[in-house]
């Protein structure tokens, strides 16, 4: 899986646009197999007495 992280939140259009840019990389087997994921959070990028939660959110998207 490809988990891109981003801080400030998107679309789903926004999303999608951005899992297409990934698509190009065929040979990836992440891209192949369709697991590009974005998740837009700021506790999953911004260092501080959230980063648990963000961790949280992180396997909570792996597990997916």
């Amino acid at each position: 899986m490809i988990l891109e992280l981003r801080a400030e939140p998107m679309d789903r259009e926004a999303k999608e646009k951005e899992v297409r840019t990934w698509s190009s990389l065929v040979s990836v087997p992440a891209v192949r197999s369709g697991k590009v994921r974005i998740l837009d959070d700021s506790r999953t990028v911004v260092p501080g007495p959230r980063v648990a939660e963000g961790i949280e959110l992180i396997a909570a998207e792996l597990r997916r």
